[in-house]
C-alpha cells in the first residue's frame, strides 16, 4: 500500500469478496453444464418464465366491481 487508509466499507466489501470466494471459489471457474439429452430453450421461451402472471386471475376484477357497488 502507498499509505493510503482504507475506509470502512472498502475494508468491508474486500472482506465480502473473501467471504465468497472461500464460499464458492471452488466453483467460481467450472463451465456451465450442458446437457446432453436436452436442446437448449429457445430465448423468448426463456424470457416468458419471468413475465408477471396473475396468481388469482379475475381477482382485481371482482374487486374493482366491489369497489364500484360501494
Amino acid at each position: 500500500m502507498s499509505g493510503e487508509a482504507f475506509d470502512t466499507e472498502q475494508a468491508q466489501a474486500i472482506l465480502d469478496e473473501m467471504a465468497v470466494m472461500a464460499a464458492y471459489g471452488d466453483i467460481v471457474d467450472v463451465p456451465r453444464p450442458v446437457s446432453l439429452t436436452h436442446a437448449p430453450m429457445p430465448r423468448e421461451d426463456r424470457g416468458a418464465q419471468f413475465a408477471p402472471f396473475a396468481a388469482l386471475s379475475g381477482f382485481t376484477d371482482i374487486i374493482e366491481d366491489t369497489a364500484r357497488g360501494h
